[in-house]
């Protein structure tokens, strides 16, 4: 609200000078859309234009007979005074005023100027006083350096610098981030040949080439060296060529982009490439490189290659010849669990070994060993182990054969002599009362033969037990231990569970000569005080454990060296003649903590289909499985 205590002044002296402006003039001053004011020496309003009177929301009838400071501020007063004094015009850029009957003013940014209009005297005779409000202007110049900001940033991290080349003038203007990418510092004027100059030399001849041919129509898309503070840096450089009415080329507009990790990167893949090629290639064996899901073959060694694997292609369609994954393939598997996966597969005729093992997220490896060969020597072996168990098993009947031959032959016949001779003997001491001189000797005839009746008998026993058939297997065994203490002195403890056990007859008397062996080893090497022999049924199968608490041995060194040759020959041939009729044999031993041998034999009714023809290896295969497992079973137990 303006203070009507201000002095009126006659506005008449410098109205009469207005009004003789000429009408364009005042048309200007009507219809500019900038506000103008004429301010008297005393800053009394003369005259004001439709444009201020709006932006002080009042009428222009208003103003003339007011001072200007009875509703401007103070500081601007003493800006006003200046101008009045010195008599130079001042001018000032987008400026925001704070007045009290107009708050919005103080976001409203203003262009004003004040000029003094002197008299013929060189005296101010009244002030010019013009605004132009540029709000709008200064919003767009603080939305265009947002932007430049926003796009010097992006520049900056893209590692992107933009250039505009005058070509007439040969003027090379950069942007911050394309000084930054060459290494120079920020302002110089710059050429194409200081350009030129930045780049390697052993690429300089082709980029200014590919320029030249630019200036031709050609198109400009190259990547090349720079040399930065002796550093090799990559850059890529895409430019589109401006031509003139006559066809001639003015300008160049285009962007530089830091390529060097990338660069790096792929000389890096490159180098992993090759050392990855030269592996697959060093691999015994057919090897792949695939991408998941496509199973594209990314690389190949030479084995694959030569198998028909061909880059680039499904694995399916050129190696394995079909329109599929083939259906023993793995390779799901490997990209769902990221661990490595690994079976036998036999396609055609060629068996192999194949693996598939997750390498990055987006690779993995197949690789195959044909074993072909491997398997059928194992199949040989397989065969070669069957007559072997099959010979040994023969062998072994053929040798209780033998020993019920000599048994028989030591108690029939020989056996039977030496009854005889014994008997006769004992008649011709009755007669020789006549003859005193032959009592001594025939006494001690007849002394030896008894020994050699006692000992005849006491092999045929050991060669072949009577008991082993009359008595039962248990006893035999438990006579067997007590002959053995008797004999040598070594203390023998024997246990039974007193669960039935039958047993067919060449597992009873193979299981009676394993253990006798046993305890014969255990007198001749293994210098022990004590042994126990212990019988007990497992299921479907009989187990007999023998152990001392002898000096013990290092079972592998024992079996690999040549001086153990008869005692782990006897080791192999007890396993393999147990294997071949079902049953298993486990040997527990270290020095100085004695030996533990126990022994797994199926029982008779688990020897039902034994020698039914073609169920022999199925039979044999099932029991031997079964009797590990129980050896497994009874010593964690």
């Amino acid at each position: 609200m303006m203070n009507n205590s201000t002095q009126k002044v006659d506005p008449q002296p410098s109205k009469a000078r207005i009004q003789g402006e000429p009408d364009l003039l005042e048309l200007l001053f009507k219809h500019t859309r900038d506000c103008v004011v004429v301010l008297d020496r005393n800053f009394n309003f003369i005259r004001v234009n439709e444009a201020y009177a709006k932006a002080c929301k009042r009428k222009v009838e208003d103003f003339p007979g007011h001072n200007q400071f009875e509703f401007y501020p103070p500081d601007l007063r003493q800006i006003f005074e200046k101008v009045a004094q010195t008599r130079q015009p001042l001018e000032t850029f987008a400026r925001p005023f704070v007045f009290p009957d107009h708050p919005e003013w103080s976001t409203t940014y203003w262009d004003w100027k004040l000029v003094p209009a002197l008299d013929d005297n060189g005296d101010v005779e009244f002030l010019i006083f013009t605004l132009r409000d540029v709000t709008e202007r200064k919003q767009a110049q603080k939305d265009l350096s947002i932007q430049r900001d926003y796009l010097a940033k992006a520049q900056e991290m893209g590692k992107i610098g933009t250039w505009d080349l005058d070509i007439e003038q040969n003027k090379l203007l950069w942007t911050d981030q394309n000084y930054r990418i060459f290494g120079l510092p920020i302002g110089p004027d710059l050429t194409y040949e200081i350009f030129l100059n930045c780049v390697h030399p052993d690429d300089r001849d082709d980029v200014d080439r590919k320029w030249k041919a630019a200036l031709e129509g050609a198109p400009y898309d190259i990547e090349h060296r720079l040399i930065v503070d002796g550093h090799v840096k990559w850059v890529r450089e895409k430019a589109e060529v401006g031509f003139d009415e006559n066809g001639n080329s003015v300008r160049g507009i285009g962007f530089t982009q830091d390529v060097t990790e990338r660069k790096q990167a792929e000389e890096q893949l490159e180098l992993k490439t090759r050392q990855t090629k030269i592996l697959l290639d060093a691999m015994p064996c057919v090897a792949l490189l695939l991408r998941p899901q496509t199973r594209e073959i990314v690389a190949a060694n030479k084995a694959a290659i030569k198998a028909g694997a061909v880059p680039g292609s499904q694995c399916y369609s050129t190696w394995g010849q079909r329109n599929g994954p083939c259906p023993w393939c793995l390779a799901p598997e490997t990209w769902y669990t990221g661990k490595e996966q690994h079976q036998i597969v036999q396609a055609d005729a060629i068996v192999w070994d194949a693996h598939w093992v997750p390498v990055t997220d987006d690779l993995y490896m197949h690789y195959a060993f044909d074993i072909t060969a491997r398997k059928r020597a194992e199949k040989e072996l397989l065969r070669s182990e069957r007559q072997l168990r099959s010979l040994a098993s023969q062998l072994s009947l053929a040798e209780e054969q033998e020993r019920q031959r000599l048994a028989t032959e030591l108690h029939d016949s020989i056996g039977q002599h030496l009854a005889c001779l014994k008997i006769e003997l004992d008649l011709l001491k009755r007669k020789s009362g006549h003859y005193p001189d032959m009592g001594g000797p025939l006494d001690q005839i007849i002394k030896t033969t008894k020994k050699v009746i006692l000992e005849t008998r006491s092999l045929t026993f050991e060669i072949c037990p009577p008991f082993l058939h009359e008595l039962g297997f248990e006893q035999t065994l438990e006579w067997f231990g007590e002959r053995i203490q008797k004999k040598y002195g070594l203390a023998f403890e024997f246990a039974d569970d007193g669960r039935s056990k039958p047993l067919g007859d060449d597992i009873r008397t193979l299981l009676f000569r394993t253990v006798r062996e046993l305890l014969i080893n255990v007198v001749k090497h293994a210098h022990a005080n004590k042994a126990k022999t212990t019988t007990s049924r497992i299921d479907h199968c009989i187990q007999i454990i023998v152990e001392d608490d002898g000096v013990g041995f290092d079972i592998l060194e024992t079996c690999l060296n040549a001086e153990n040759d008869n005692f782990s020959l006897g080791l192999f041939s007890i396993r393999e003649r147990l294997r071949h009729l079902g049953g298993e044999v486990k040997i527990e031993s270290s020095p100085g903590r004695g030996t533990r041998v126990t022994l797994l034999a199926p029982l008779e009714q688990e020897q039902s289909g034994y020698k039914k023809g073609n169920e022999h290896e199925n039979h044999s295969g099932r029991r031997s499985h079964n009797c590990q497992e129980r050896v497994g079973q009874a010593d964690r137990g």
